[in-house]
């Protein structure tokens, strides 16, 4: 797959996106099914979730910490060192559940920024959520900080309410995650 391949190209090329010219992207029924089932191990048993953490993020096996806060979704720490942070431990999940079904020569490749990126973007077209398959929605909304309110798209289960994925808002059907 060449290097400077656009994101969809990219994931059609490992089978996650059927993506016809002129159709929006969707996961392919192959993929979705190898997703959910590893989603629903990891989500059921945090020892799994923790193992499969610290090979994604490093490698090997140093003392990986998953702290959920309220307000900053969830961190995770190897050896003290911040590793990552994602909006909800259900997005966590998404992300490793990526990792893991496309685990292989061509996706060890990439790099993990990369890597991150393209399963911030699978998050976003997920139809049920990982932890509690309940349904996503995406909603326009108003993100407030200390400084200043940005517009973005997110996609959260609407059963659980957790949070999937951010994206800033694009005229392109399948904005890049920030």
């Amino acid at each position: 797959m060449p290097p400077d391949a656009d994101p969809v190209e990219k994931l059609v090329g490992f089978g996650v996106l059927s993506a016809d010219p002129g159709d929006d992207p969707a996961l392919t029924p192959s993929f979705r099914a190898a997703w959910h089932e590893t989603a629903e191990t990891l989500a059921g048993d945090p020892e799994a979730l923790d193992r499969a953490a610290a090979t994604v993020t490093t490698g090997d096996r140093p003392r990986i910490t998953v702290a959920e806060s309220d307000a900053d979704g969830v961190v995770m720490r190897a050896d003290g060192s911040w590793v990552g942070q994602w909006p909800s431990r259900t997005a966590l999940v998404a992300d490793l559940a990526t990792e893991r079904t496309l685990a292989g020569p061509a996706w060890d490749a990439l790099g993990r920024a990369e890597r991150v990126d393209l399963a911030a973007r699978i998050r976003g077209l997920v139809e049920q959520c990982p932890t509690c398959r309940g349904p996503t929605r995406v909603s326009d909304e108003t993100v407030e900080s200390c400084c200043h309110t940005t517009a973005v798209i997110a996609v959260s289960c609407a059963d659980c309410g957790d949070r999937l994925a951010e994206f800033d808002p694009s005229p392109s059907p399948f904005a890049p995650g920030s």
